[in-house]
């Protein structure tokens, strides 16, 4: 699965469509012919806090216990888990900057959990998920305003009106989109069409 591939150690999908779409057996199958936890459930239907959290929480005393066994031995190698939450505007409780998608943007990410959240609309992302962000992929958006807003995050990188083009350019072609690495050292290496293309002034 690309650049993800043996990457993370459980990968757990919160898809409304995780059961109906057929473009999710791609992954399935992908889980059942490379990895030993097929048999886990990690593929939801609807966003269960609870449940969500029971898995972070198990996730935690595995590392834990890992470091116990290795205190005193170096460095050791640590499981990581990513949460996909894919498109989950229609829930109020996805725009909560104090649940628990946020509380994984802010503190979750020193016990190796990392969430990634796709969404038609930018402004239904929580502002905690907004400014912890670290990469962001933006494809073509027919909202003017909605448009507006998401570039206005980047604007003390460069200018609106220059990410403005960055992002037309990157999008013009169907499926292309803008990669953004809000880690980048400098800005020039900041802007990308896709995630190969260097976008610069």
């Amino acid at each position: 699965m690309g650049p993800y591939k043996n990457l993370h150690s459980r990968v757990v999908i919160v898809s409304h469509s995780v059961h109906v779409d057929p473009i999710w057996q791609v992954w399935k199958d992908f889980v059942r012919d490379h990895y030993d936890w097929a048999e886990e459930e990690t593929m939801f239907d609807s966003y269960d806090p609870d449940k969500l959290r029971e898995i972070i929480d198990t996730h935690k005393r595995i590392n834990q216990a890992v470091k116990r066994r290795h205190k005193g031995r170096g460095k050791c190698k640590l499981f990581s888990l990513c949460i996909f939450f894919d498109d989950m505007s229609d829930d109020n409780r996805f725009h909560d900057s104090h649940g628990l998608i946020a509380e994984i943007f802010l503190r979750h990410r020193h016990n190796y959990v990392q969430a990634i959240c796709s969404s038609q609309k930018w402004r239904s992302l929580s502002t905690a998920v907004r400014g912890q962000a670290c990469w962001i992929c933006m494809w073509s958006m027919r909202s003017a305003d909605e448009r507006k807003a998401a570039i206005s995050e980047f604007a003390g990188i460069h200018s609106q009106k220059q990410i403005e083009a960055f992002h037309e350019e990157a999008t013009k072609e169907r499926f292309n989109f803008m990669y953004v690495n809000l880690l980048a050292p400098t800005r020039e290496d900041a802007f990308f069409k896709n995630f190969d293309y260097r976008l610069l002034p």
